[in-house]
């Protein structure tokens, strides 16, 4: 039996509306998509053939505030008519016998609460960065997965007020405005919940897990417990972690005495945070982080202040293998077996794409 997938892409407020089917075939549809209810009846050549209803849950990019969309109609992937709709809609719709199919899987977001990181003499502004969650989160759900965010407090991540800029989308205004825009109205962005509460709900279910950069995780999911135990239990499952700019230095949570490492590098004793560091599952690892000539920029020009340690200091300390790119603040990510790191802001784009290669190479 074909089973029947409809997806509502819109790019700058013109939407194309398409049926995929999984003998690889494609249709012009015609929707109409009413935010409450999210019911929707996909029309083929005018002859109506499946009526859905999709559930919270399996909805997404969809803001629950928003009006109800017009009608959009493509045809072959060319559209005829444009009309303004929700940024992204996907809806999985029932053919009459019932079949349904399925999100290809789920994929936990682990985001930061820090909004102040530690400098020599005091403290500076810190966060996430809106670029570095939002492309791969986007990617994510465009692939067809559904994500899951989860943080310490169970708060929504704070956001670092210097990614807030078209700059971190390569000047395109455009890609910019659609980043902010799905990080303030889209469910997967708004609907949090703690680590804890994550870890509870069970961790198998997950395909694959991803760690936003901005500096804050150097701040708390460096040294979270639940953070450590996330990892510690995808590590021991093998399942795909990937982790972006300054995310990588989550993974030292993984290690029995996290706290007490990062507190030997902010003492600047080397040795002891060696001995800290004993257990570290990642260990011999390769992988990169931001580098510490990129991060002499964001010393000088953003905090103005000297940070206490930079990341691959700290995660050869650690024992990991890090191999930074030859040219700062250009795209690099490094794969070794089930972990996927990226450099900086820049591999935004490249990370995702690697990311959702290696998911598409999971057996069904």
């Amino acid at each position: 039996m074909t089973s029947h997938r409809c997806i509502v892409n819109v790019r700058d407020d013109m939407a194309a509306i398409r049926l995929k089917c999984n003998d690889g075939t494609e249709s012009a549809a015609v929707a109409i998509v009413r935010t409450r209810s999210f019911k929707a009846t996909i029309r083929f050549d005018s002859q109506p053939i499946v009526s859905c209803i999709s559930p919270r849950e399996v909805h997404r990019g969809f803001a629950s505030q928003s009006v109800l969309s017009e009608v959009v109609r493509a045809h072959r992937g060319a559209a005829s008519q444009m009309h303004r709709v929700p940024r992204r809609v996907e809806l999985n719709a029932d053919l009459p016998e019932g079949e349904t199919t399925m999100s290809k899987g789920k994929v936990l977001v682990l985001g930061s609460n820090a909004t102040r990181i530690e400098v020599r003499g005091g403290t500076g502004p810190t966060g996430n960065y809106l670029n570095e969650t939002v492309v791969p989160a986007m990617a994510l759900i465009e692939a067809g997965y559904d994500l899951v965010l989860a943080t310490p407090t169970g708060t929504k991540p704070h956001i670092d007020e210097v990614s807030d800029s078209a700059v971190h989308f390569g000047g395109d205004q455009a890609a910019y405005a659609r980043g902010k825009a799905f990080w303030a109205d889209d469910p997967a962005m708004n609907q949090v919940r703690t680590l804890r509460s994550a870890i509870k709900a069970g961790l198998d279910g997950y395909a694959a897990m991803f760690v936003p950069g901005g500096q804050a995780p150097v701040v708390d999911l460096m040294q979270d417990p639940d953070a450590g135990e996330i990892l510690r239990y995808f590590h021991e499952h093998a399942k795909l972690t990937a982790l972006l700019c300054h995310g990588p230095i989550a993974l030292i949570s993984a290690m029995p005495h996290a706290r007490e490492f990062r507190a030997a590098l902010i003492a600047g004793d080397e040795n002891k945070a060696k001995e800290w560091a004993k257990g570290w599952p990642y260990a011999g690892y390769k992988m990169t982080i931001f580098s510490a000539s990129e991060e002499k920029w964001v010393e000088n020009d953003i905090l103005h202040a000297k940070m206490y340690f930079n990341m691959p200091y700290a995660l050869t300390t650690a024992g990991g293998k890090v191999v930074n790119g030859s040219v700062d603040f250009e795209p690099h990510v490094i794969t070794d077996r089930e972990l996927i790191t990226g450099q900086n802001p820049r591999s935004d784009h490249a990370i995702a794409a690697t990311l959702i290669e290696a998911l598409a190479l999971i057996p069904a």
